[in-house]
């Protein structure tokens, strides 16, 4: 049984996530990576879902990734916003999120594509990128009150310890060196 957070009524974002990984794993197999599950352990505490090789050369480097799937900016929206990319510095229960996880890269799902992007550059231009939207000053107004004011700003969701923000996808791909897009 896939796992469902107590946040997620249905089980639906559970449902778009898991078809997102998948959806992931078939396209780089179809480009010719050898794609491997990590492991449970890995996945929850590592914030890697997959391994990739090259099937050409197998003692190359490889590839630990986490692949996020489109998102709405609230939960409420009918409509997925692949303009602004959710992101996390901690999780729910206040422990390293994502974009401080082991994972090489982050992987971005989007209508058309998906978009492989260094998880150490995207940490660091996040940071820099929260600044220079601040005056160039991570302070107490860099603090966002709900989701729709989460762009470049930190935000903590209602009666829980994540910490997240929103950057806009455009400002990502021209700020990032070494990110991959890959057509589906």
């Amino acid at each position: 049984m896939a796992y469902i957070n107590k946040y997620d009524t249905g089980g639906k974002c559970s449902k778009v996530g898991h078809k997102a990984e998948s959806d992931f794993a078939s396209l780089a197999e179809s480009k010719g990576w050898a794609v491997s599950k990590a492991s449970r352990r890995d996945n929850m505490y590592k914030h890697i879902d997959f391994i990739l090789r090259d099937m050409d050369n197998l003692n190359s480097d490889h590839y630990l990734v986490d692949v996020k799937s489109r998102k709405k900016t609230s939960r409420k929206d009918k409509n997925f916003n692949d303009d602004w990319i959710w992101l996390e510095f901690k999780n729910v229960q206040g422990k390293d999120g994502w974009l401080l996880g082991a994972s090489t890269h982050i992987v971005f799902e989007r209508e058309n594509e998906f978009v492989l992007v260094p998880r150490e550059e995207l940490l660091s231009w996040a940071r820099q990128a929260i600044s220079d939207h601040n005056g160039g000053k991570v302070t107490i107004k860099c603090r966002a009150k709900n989701a729709r004011e989460a762009k470049y700003k930190y935000y903590t969701r209602w009666n829980r310890d994540d910490l997240l923000t929103q950057v806009n996808y455009k400002d990502m791909i021209q700020g990032i060196k070494n990110i991959e897009i890959w057509a589906k």
